[in-house]
């Protein structure tokens, strides 16, 4: 069932390109461009709005029927194990990038190589992963010392369990990646959307049969995995024109994807230091107020994620417009997305900010709500500000540009964690 919702709205992008942007003539080009741009963030909306909705029904449920304590835990294994993920280090931007490129080129084999070359980067980026994830769990103890002691052994077996599985979802996510390049997000999106739902359901049955949190650690863990084969899957189907292959490996564009990346991997770092480690900084110098904290968070991160998917299709579109585009009219196209940047930041920040306290109280109670709106109006604030400029990242990443952005991440980053430590 899973796969027959991907084949139909893949089925139908297939339908849609059968006039390809490469049989189009020059003028139309861009516009087919513009076209699947919009189309793809619409996809990308649509996903994210299903996600959000059990992103937030899930922690209604959770704080109801967990202790704050338990619940503050749970928060933090997901935290601890999510850091598998900036070990990405923009490997799969870079993947869809290039396929991007040399599929406006024509050149499918170069599509190929390059995909393969990411594929290597990938592997040696999940290996780390799986070596941060058990020195996570080994120092759990030494990080949370306000962590009810009956805990722990439960905590370190779940951060393996997910921190093991994100670290084969990111050899998997280069899969992704080349549908991404291809501009075809029906069947990344749809495998994401499936992997949410099963990841609400067995974390509802497993807190329903008041099941540890090692268990629920291991349920979300073969989610994880079994989606992680669903992109291989889906890759092999629908996407098999761009091979990927470690036999035939071109070290030189091993070196050319990660040369791409090392600016982009600083800028992951410092995306870490903004927004990754503020649960994990409350947990450690205050345990109590990890749970209230990580549910402002989520309103937060729900408005940055309907930015972060309208705005998520200009890299591969940009990518493959710097072909045919002079940057006079690149600008023009940066202008513009930025003016529908700031409407989207105001329509969904303003409302919380506003009435984030009755929100909160319908959403997860009077505790959770007096406890938790100072900080929710707190973080958002700072985020529609700061997010303002997410056009011109992505177009600095789409134009092989990111060293640009280099000095103000080093800078936000540290200023971020050296006040955050301070402070608490």
């Amino acid at each position: 069932m899973s796969f027959g919702n991907g084949s139909a709205l893949n089925q139908s992008s297939n339908t849609e390109s059968a006039a390809t942007i490469e049989t189009l003539p020059e003028k139309e080009k861009p516009r087919k461009i513009a076209a699947t741009f919009a189309q793809n963030s619409f996809i990308n909306l649509i996903r994210t709005f299903l996600t959000a909705a059990i992103a937030l029904v899930l922690p209604a449920y959770l704080t109801h029927r967990l202790s704050v304590q338990t619940y503050s835990a749970w928060v933090l294994i997901l935290q601890l194990g999510a850091y598998v993920n900036y070990l990405d280090f923009g490997i799969q931007t870079g993947i869809s990038k290039y396929v991007a490129e040399y599929e406006a080129r024509k050149d499918a084999a170069g599509a190929s190589m390059h995909a393969s070359a990411g594929l290597l980067l990938m592997l040696a980026t999940s290996i780390v992963g799986l070596g941060l994830t058990l020195v996570l769990a080994w120092q759990v103890p030494h990080l949370f010392h306000d962590m009810p002691g009956g805990l722990y052994r439960d905590v370190r077996l779940s951060i393996v369990f997910v921190g093991f599985s994100l670290s084969f979802g990111l050899v998997c996510s280069s899969f992704s990646a080349i549908f991404y390049g291809l501009q075809r997000y029906a069947a990344p999106t749809s495998i994401l959307v499936i992997n949410r739902l099963l990841y609400a359901a067995v974390i509802v049955a497993a807190v329903a049969c008041h099941r540890s949190l090692a268990v629920m650690g291991a349920l979300v863990a073969a989610v994880n995995v079994f989606t992680g084969l669903l992109q291989i899957e889906a890759w092999r189907r629908w996407a098999s024109n761009v091979q990927v292959s470690l036999r035939k490996i071109d070290l030189s564009l091993v070196w050319k994807i990660f040369g791409y990346c090392s600016a982009l991997a600083v800028w992951t770092a410092g995306m870490l230091c903004v927004s990754g480690l503020d649960v994990t900084i409350v947990g450690k110098y205050d345990f109590g107020q990890t749970g209230f904290y990580s549910i402002a968070t989520l309103p937060t991160n729900f408005t940055i994620a309907i930015l972060g998917a309208a705005l998520a299709p200009l890299l591969p579109s940009v990518s493959a417009l710097s072909v045919l585009r002079s940057p006079r009219e690149l600008g023009a196209i940066l202008a513009r997305v930025t003016r529908y940047t700031a409407t989207i930041l105001l329509v969904t920040g303003l409302p919380l900010i506003v009435a984030g306290y009755c929100i909160l109280r319908v959403w997860v109670g009077a505790d959770y709500a007096s406890h938790t709106i100072e900080y929710l109006r707190m973080l958002l604030l700072a985020n529609i500000i700061r997010y303002s400029c997410a056009p011109y990242a992505h177009m600095l990443v789409a134009t092989n540009s990111q060293k640009i952005g280099i000095i103000g991440v080093i800078a936000e980053a540290v200023t971020n964690v050296a006040a955050s430590i301070y402070l608490a």
